[in-house]
């Protein structure tokens, strides 16, 4: 399980995802790569404010199985799913449905190693499959608007495996930073911590 969770950490798809952007603009899809980084953006930048927010105030809203939203099923639902996206871009209807079934898959594997390794409880996890699963939807709608390149499945699947192996056991583990942020925007700004005279009230 550990492996699988592995293809869910920001220290495999932040290079990952810089590759493709790479491999986007080199192909001159330069408005499929500006939507690709900023599904990457909104999507990254909304599981951070959602665990900066359930960090501080998941009692207060009557959430306490949710303290944060799995970052690696975002990322990975994220990233999974949109590469699937463009790879299976003019391909016959089979091909297409078999790698998102297979991106879909490995989302899934992520989302249940991170329960099984109980780094998050099921409710985070599903917070973060719904982060991602809403930037892969606006993903596709854009895309299909847009001009997308045809993908050579082959160079990228070694590209992608070669990343895997050269950054085997490299973490990004900003957790501990984002608690503490959260924490101190609690105890230094009064966030969702109740007034002395609601407290009277209740």
């Amino acid at each position: 399980m550990q492996t699988i969770t592995s293809l869910g950490d920001s220290g495999l798809l932040l290079p990952a995802s810089l590759c493709i952007l790479a491999y986007l603009l080199y192909k001159g899809a330069h408005s499929v790569a500006l939507i690709w980084a900023a599904v990457l953006a909104v999507g990254l930048g909304t599981t951070l404010v959602a665990k900066l927010g359930f960090h501080a105030c998941g009692v207060e809203i009557g959430l306490p199985d949710v303290r944060s939203p799995s970052g690696h099923t975002a990322f990975g639902a994220i990233f999974f799913g949109c590469a699937g996206l463009l790879a299976g871009f003019g391909r016959p209807k089979w091909q297409r449905i078999a790698i998102l079934g297979g991106a879909v898959t490995l989302i899934l594997l992520i989302a249940v190693s991170r329960v099984t390794l109980r780094a998050h409880t099921p409710e985070e996890v599903i917070g973060g499959l719904l982060i991602g699963g809403l930037s892969v939807a606006f993903f596709a709608w854009a895309h299909a608007r847009a001009k997308p390149p045809e993908i050579r499945l082959r160079p990228v699947v070694v590209a992608f495996a070669a990343l895997v192996v050269l950054l085997n056991g490299q973490s990004l583990n900003a957790e501990p930073l984002i608690r503490d942020i959260a924490y101190k925007l609690r105890s230094t700004m009064n966030v969702c911590t109740p007034s002395p005279d609601q407290t009277a009230l209740n």
